[in-house]
């Protein structure tokens, strides 16, 4: 006689099997995500495996958000991130004998290990000529980093969004003019539209948006040889500030005149720390802002030190 169901708790086709994700520190972090400056939050847990906060804290038995808005991932703990189904064995009876052979129960299969990734090397003293140089991945991190799309429903929008000038903006820091709205009618609620970009598609953009308005203006304005983070930290402020930040912060005519790219650090400094304020036109004064001249320090690490820091 076969034997009960009780006895063979993955009677049946299949089963499913949970996925686990080990909460890393910062570490083991970075060795997959280089950059990083902290160990696993809920928002990278979540944004790795493409899963909603409230989908990660019901997987977990954890309290909802509007009872804890924030929680405490602890390295080394074990967090279900969702489920995949495994074929279950079901017991067999041979119809020649009385005798139960059961078929043997599958034995469970490990998760494989990620291999860990080597961070990005970048070339901290090779000197190239400007256009032989491009925007390296540490840069668009970076800059993706600053110029992040809303979160919705627990997953980076790919709808068109107003920013907090109000203007219409999709992906990462794409601006739509006013006269190209129609065009993005399809990926506008405001418009009606339902259509959202793919990951993918954003971060095309927003390279095609690098290379439009800030590569083009360092290979124009440059003419002595640049090292991978120099190159890098002009581009952003090109990108952050337009082109004409480069002539009117004193960069372009410095560097320009220095062949051996023997520069003075506090002459550098000086130069990217103009563009720690802002005009405003109502008032005709400079505005010193907080954010611009974090952003311009980091500029400062990456032309100086190649170091970019990115932003969680």
């Amino acid at each position: 006689m076969a034997p009960p169901i009780d006895d063979n708790p993955n009677f049946g086709n299949e089963k499913l099997v949970p996925i686990y994700h080990i909460a890393r520190d910062r570490a083991t972090r970075q060795l997959e995500e280089p950059g990083t400056r902290v160990g696993d939050t809920e928002w990278a847990i979540c944004h790795k495996h493409g899963i909603t906060y409230d989908r990660f804290r019901n997987l977990n038995n954890l309290p909802s958000r509007s009872q804890s808005p924030n929680i405490t991932i602890r390295v080394g703990h074990k967090y279900i991130v969702g489920y995949r189904k495994m074929p279950v064995v079901i017991w067999s009876t041979d119809s020649t004998s009385s005798n139960t052979t059961p078929t043997p129960r599958p034995q469970p299969v490990p998760l494989p290990k990620p291999k860990p990734v080597p961070p990005p090397v970048v070339q901290v003293n090779f000197r190239k000529k400007p256009r032989e140089l491009s925007a390296s991945q540490p840069l668009i991190d970076y800059m993706k980093s600053w110029e992040r799309p809303p979160i919705v429903n627990g997953r980076i929008s790919g709808q068109v969004f107003r920013d907090t000038k109000g203007s219409a903006t999709i992906g990462y820091g794409h601006w739509i003019k006013d006269h190209e709205l129609s065009k993005w009618a399809a990926y506008d609620p405001r418009q009606g539209g339902t259509r959202s970009m793919s990951m993918d598609q954003m971060i095309q953009l927003f390279k095609d948006d690098v290379k439009r308005l800030a590569e083009v203006e360092v290979h124009k304005r440059f003419h002595v040889k640049l090292t991978q983070g120099e190159y890098d930290a002009l581009v952003d402020l090109a990108f952050h500030r337009g082109g004409g930040a480069l002539r009117d912060s004193g960069l372009e005519g410095y560097m320009n005149s220095i062949s051996d790219g023997n520069y003075s650090a506090n002459r550098i400094k000086d130069c990217f720390m103009k563009y720690a304020y802002w005009f405003n036109r109502n008032t005709g004064q400079w505005e010193f802002v907080a954010g611009f001249e974090k952003r311009r320090r980091e500029e400062l690490d990456m032309f100086l030190h190649s170091k970019y820091t990115l932003h969680h």
